[in-house]
């Protein structure tokens, strides 16, 4: 099975996939990637992130997209909620799961008001990484938090059984 986590943003977007073998209760980190937007208007942002996703779509036979739930207010909240919308679009096939920011903390790190920093350590412990293991950016490690936080409380998975290899 896999998984793709989702960070959403108006100008930087995290995506991370997993692959999750219940069989063998084994998940590896298979890409990670932020989607970096320089266009102004929302339109082509819009567009962009359509794109992006629908290629990630067709590339991999996922399963689950879990989202970043957040509640933002003004332009940047109206914005943020329809980028999140066009993934919705992109993955209408999936099976589409949010969680909130500080549930995702929790799960990952113990802390439902833990860092960035503190997210992607955990994400790496979890995913037993190398300690100089880079991702793309804090959205990346975002991302593939949010895709262990989807199996951690759906399939009580644990971090002492999961593995990694990335590209």
């Amino acid at each position: 099975m896999f998984i793709l986590g989702y960070d959403p943003g108006t100008r930087n977007q995290g995506v991370s996939i997993v692959e999750y073998s219940k069989k063998k209760n084994k998940a590896i980190l298979k890409f990670q990637d932020t989607l970096v937007i320089k266009n102004q208007d929302i339109k082509y942002r819009i567009q962009e992130t359509y794109d992006y996703m629908t290629d990630i779509v067709s590339q991999y036979k996922l399963d689950t997209i879990v989202v970043e739930r957040l509640v933002m207010n003004g332009e940047k909240g109206s914005d943020i909620n329809k980028i999140t919308g066009i993934v919705y679009l992109a993955c209408l096939e999936l099976d589409i799961v949010t969680y909130s920011p500080n549930t995702i903390k929790k799960v990952i790190t113990g802390n439902g008001s833990a860092s960035k920093d503190a997210v992607s350590y955990s994400v790496k412990k979890v995913l037993h990484l190398d300690d100089d293991y880079k991702f793309h950016s804090n959205h990346s490690s975002d991302a593939t938090g949010i895709a262990l936080t989807y199996l951690m409380k759906e399939f009580n998975y644990g971090s002492t059984t999961i593995s990694s290899s990335s590209k």
